[in-house]
């Protein structure tokens, strides 16, 4: 808490405040300065030199007088100074009493108060703080007088008037310290009073003051425990980060890491409490809060089932152990992960340490005893186990029962179901208000269950769920019986009980399991409405399940049956994401492919299909799916897309029966890549193939293209004449074959036949791409062989007939350069 001083001198009073530092005696030939840079002066607005303060040793008259009240002051100040309140109050009222009319007199009214204040005599402060006002009501420390009248109203417990009275505060009129101070105890009041959020709204305002921090810290705590109280951990995370980097002290620093790994360790971020903890014990091993730290690195690492990193721990900071006063608790905890780990000598052995302390705490015992039990039972020592139960006696408020349910969970352990179900039986019927019947009626019901009487095992559980005593079990009853219902088909009721769980046990153990089966059920039951309900509360309250693509799944496949396509693909999408590789992949992926063609957006139907393709090599694709993506390569002219789509189709559905398709859409792509010898091997394929005719033409007008730019002319022209043959009544083919046969006679230099060709196309047929190719070919021709006027007239004719075609604007030149010459 900062203290306000005053420092005076003889002619002119000046008004002093030291914040934080202590105060220079004054005495009677003393100099009062300012030790430091930003302190303030008041005093008729007026900031003295050196050599204006300075006190002369030849004063006028009445300097005897002058001396005594200052001697007076000083005495008060420098009582204050050593931290004696109460005597210094008693000077400060002397100095009032004895000179009234003395001009340092303003002191005194303020230095009363200000003694009781750190005397922690609140009320009497808050009296003389209000004295002071009424007498020197234009004084320029009165906004601070008000400051701390608000805070000795909070220190002595009266909130309603803090907060009213720091709000009357002109924060305009302090200085950076002391507005942090009268934020920071804002923060605290309504802190104090329940309203959190102004509480925060006060204290993130006082660790925003510049140039100061003596409150930032602490601030950043106190936030710190609100958020913390309020289960907003994430919020308390952030803050306490704050208080770390703000603390100067390393004292505060560990404090402040420790509350962050607390608030990580409730909000189940283990991974990060984990790393908190274990910095304070290697950064700060010799500070008490390390023992602690250790105890809580523990719980961590067993709530993170990091079982043999607690048994690491453990033997690395046994000194951390001694020291502590939670020995107890941490061995406890070491032998359950020792449990965990199924190394039940060792648990036995570290509990026979820690239940051979006499001072241990009687609660830790009886833990210990309980774990020790399960281990020996679990090592099938189910005799040691009752024998330990028994001479334990503190541990047997109901002795006969006790005994009997000690020894029925030997016998089950055992296996002896019969024997464990009458001696069950036996604590429901002559025990029924023993501590153990509940437990009893528990465990019968699980011991039916393994006798395979499954219909009274049910009803057992639902009557423990009616009648039990212990809600978690309840729970646990509830749960098996839905299970037990699944095995006996009993679907209805198990949508029923499920549904019930899910509404009394919304956080329950089991509610991932019970989102899990009725998603299932419902998709099964082709319910798709209830399924999407139940697996979208699955989505939203187990993102990090590992079944959690499983639910992505079953969302994906009831959002298609019920026709919403774009929900469908939003989770299709989720489980087809690249680096995605377990079994659902694939699955998503086709159904993402088909719904995509569906809707009639076909290359991202053709993406998905050729990332199956490539990914996946064993695939149940028909081969016309394969043909239909590398057709759409084709129009990408993504050739080498094409061709490795269509290798990788010769093991697909069908695709022995489809071979002369793939053979010709290979061809094609090998012949685009202008690597016509495996064009024309590919061609072959199709054109030996007894069916698909529809395919054959087209082969030899490719082969016979990949033969002409191997400069096998007559072999190409036999191709093109073969597919003008072979195919009469097909326009599409005749022309081709007719354009490429005129091209092949071009090049071999037969102008006039090829002319004649190209004629035959501009002629016969009505196709503007390869007509007006044709007939613009013919003219380039005539005006060759030196007929101008024929070419005239072809030129003319493509003018005429195809505007819309490139040959168009390059017939209009040709016939200006004609009529020009």
């Amino acid at each position: 808490m900062e203290y306000i001083f005053f420092g005076y001198q003889r002619r002119k009073i000046i008004i002093v405040f030291y914040l934080n530092i202590k105060m220079m005696n004054c005495y009677r030939k003393v100099v009062c300065a300012a030790l430091f840079c930003g302190l303030l002066l008041f005093c008729s607005g007026i900031v003295l030199s050196q050599e204006e303060v300075e006190i002369k040793e030849n004063q006028p008259q009445g300097k005897e007088t002058l001396s005594k009240d200052v001697e007076q002051l000083d005495f008060a100040n420098g009582l204050f100074e050593r931290g004696l309140f109460k005597m210094a109050d008693k000077e400060y009222e002397k100095f009032i009493n004895l000179y009234p009319e003395s001009d340092l007199r303003i002191e005194a009214y303020y230095g009363a108060p200000e003694s009781l204040f750190f005397d922690k005599s609140y009320k009497k402060a808050i009296e003389k703080f209000k004295r002071y006002r009424e007498f020197f009501p234009d004084d320029n420390k009165n906004n601070i007088a008000v400051l701390r009248i608000g805070q000795a109203y909070f220190l002595a417990g009266n909130l309603e008037e803090a907060i009213n009275t720091l709000h009357s505060v002109d924060d305009s009129k302090l200085t950076d310290n002391f507005k942090q101070t009268l934020y920071y105890y804002l923060g605290k009041a309504y802190r104090d009073k329940g309203d959190k959020a102004r509480s925060i709204e006060s204290y993130n305002k006082a660790t925003q003051v510049p140039n100061d921090s003596k409150y930032v810290t602490q601030s950043y705590f106190d936030m710190g425990e609100i958020y913390s109280q309020d289960s907003n951990f994430s919020e308390a995370i952030e803050v306490y980060n704050k208080a770390h980097d703000s603390a100067v002290l390393d004292k505060s620093k560990v404090q402040a890491l420790f509350k962050k790994g607390e608030m990580s360790f409730l909000s189940k971020d283990y991974e990060t409490s984990i790393s908190d903890f274990r910095n304070i014990i290697e950064q700060f091993s010799d500070d008490d809060i390390a023992k602690d730290a250790f105890s809580n690195l523990i719980s961590s690492l067993y709530n993170a089932s990091k079982y043999e990193e607690i048994l690491i721990e453990y033997k690395k900071h046994s000194d951390l152990i001694a020291k502590g006063n939670n020995a107890s608790e941490i061995m406890l905890m070491t032998a359950r992960a020792y449990l965990q780990l199924g190394l039940y000598e060792e648990v036995i052995g570290i509990l026979d340490e820690m239940l051979s302390d006499k001072k241990i705490d009687k609660e830790k015992e009886r833990q210990g005893v309980l774990v020790k039990a399960e281990a020996l039972v679990r090592s099938e020592m189910y005799q040691e186990a009752i024998v330990l139960i028994r001479s334990n006696p503190f541990l047997l408020s109901d002795k006969d029962s006790e005994i009997l349910f000690w020894r029925a969970e030997s016998t089950y352990g055992l296996k002896q179901y019969e024997e464990a179900y009458e001696l069950y039986k036996r604590i429901i019927e002559e025990y029924p208000d023993s501590l153990y019947s509940d437990d009893a009626l528990y465990s019968i019901a699980f011991t039916n269950k393994f006798m395979g009487n499954e219909q009274e095992a049910k009803d057992l559980f639902h009557k423990y769920y009616e009648q039990g005593k212990n809600e978690g079990r309840r729970e646990e009853a509830l749960y098996n019986g839905i299970l037990l219902k699944v095995k006996l088909a009993l679907i209805d009721e198990v949508l029923s009980d499920g549904e019930t769980y899910l509404s009394k046990y919304s956080q329950g153990g089991q509610i991932e399991k019970v989102l899990y089966l009725l998603g299932t059920l419902y998709t099964e039951k082709e319910d798709h409405q209830n399924a999407v309900r139940i697996l979208g509360q699955y989505e939203l309250g187990q993102k990090d399940s590992k079944r959690i693509r499983d639910v992505y799944f079953l969302l994906a496949h009831n959002f298609q049956m019920m026709g919403d396509l774009d929900g469908s693909l939003k989770y299709y999408d989720l489980l087809r994401a690249e680096g995605a590789k377990d079994e659902l992949v694939y699955p998503s992926l086709k159904n993402s492919a088909l719904i995509f063609s569906n809707m009639k957006r076909f290359d991202d139907a053709a993406a998905v299909f050729e990332r199956i393709i490539n990914d996946f090599e064993k695939n149940d694709l028909d081969i016309d799916v394969y043909i239909w993506l590398a057709q759409q390569r084709m129009k990408e002219k993504k050739y080498d897309d094409v061709i490795n789509i269509l290798e990788r189709s010769s093991g697909s559905k069908g695709a022995e029966e489809k071979q002369a398709i793939v053979a010709y859409y290979t061809a094609d792509a090998y012949k685009e890549k202008g690597e016509f010898p495996k064009a024309i091997e590919n061609y072959d394929i199709v054109l030996l193939k007894e069916e698909f005719d529809e395919y054959k033409g087209a082969a030899h007008i490719g082969k016979g293209y990949s033969l002409r730019e191997i400069k096998d002319h007559d072999a190409a022209k036999k191709e093109f004449e073969a597919a003008i043959t072979e195919n009469p009544d097909d326009n599409t083919i005749t022309m081709k074959a007719r354009f490429e046969l005129a091209s092949t006679e071009r090049i071999m230099g037969n102008l006039e036949q090829a002319s004649k060709l190209y004629l035959l196309v501009g002629v016969l047929y009505d196709d503007a791409k390869y007509c007006s190719n044709a007939l613009y070919s013919a003219g380039e021709l005539f005006e060759e062989m030196g007929s101008k006027e024929e070419a005239v007239k072809v030129y003319s004719e493509v003018v005429e007939k195809y505007v819309d075609s490139e040959f168009y604007a390059k017939a209009q030149e040709r016939l200006k350069a004609l009529s020009e010459g």
